[in-house]
């Protein structure tokens, strides 16, 4: 569905494809541009206009679309590459979504598993989930976590997916069986 009545403000950032650092953002707000135009330079002194002027210099020539390509395929790769792991260690009743885009995989356990725990579990090993509890607060996601898969497979990555399935073995006890 289309908006008709110039109501819907499309926004975005560059920060999570493009350039991290340099915290540009963009919006298409119709009928609300000047509003919103006074509103910023209310809220801030200033803006990165060296930033703004790089990222707008790059889109001039091109380079945008090549560089979400060549990321698009990156990220595949190593959806791949971390689903390949996780289905061989993980309990077979585990289900990992595989979404077409993106950087992150959602991944569901037995309804026994308390991903909080899992969570506090694998802080030592520098191991970072994303338990499902920060998703809803009826309790529904607690057996789920979100992972980040953006990072390059390497060693430690691998030892870290192992160390998942670890942690999951002594905390809900399914024997892990680990991958390289």
């Amino acid at each position: 569905m289309h908006d008709t009545q110039g109501g819907v403000l499309h926004c975005g950032s560059f920060s999570k494809q493009l350039a991290p650092g340099f915290r540009v953002g963009w919006i298409a707000a119709g009928c609300y541009a000047m509003q919103i135009e006074k509103r910023q330079s209310v809220s801030s002194l200033a803006v990165g206009a060296p930033n703004q002027l790089a990222i707008a210099d790059y889109l001039k020539q091109g380079g945008y679309d090549a560089h979400l390509r060549r990321l698009r395929e990156t990220l595949s790769a190593r959806q791949n590459r971390v689903l390949t792991q996780l289905n061989a260690i993980l309990p077979a009743s585990t289900w990992i979504s595989a979404p077409k885009g993106g950087y992150f995989l959602w991944v569901i356990l037995d309804k026994k598993v308390d991903t909080r725990e899992l969570f506090h579990a694998l802080r030592p090993f520098g191991v970072t989930i994303a338990p499902g509890a920060l998703f809803a607060t009826d309790g529904r996601f607690n057996h789920c976590f979100r992972l980040n898969i953006s990072t390059k497979h390497n060693d430690a990555v691998c030892d870290g997916l192992n160390q998942i399935a670890r942690s999951l073995s002594s905390l809900f006890a399914a024997p892990p069986v680990p991958v390289k």
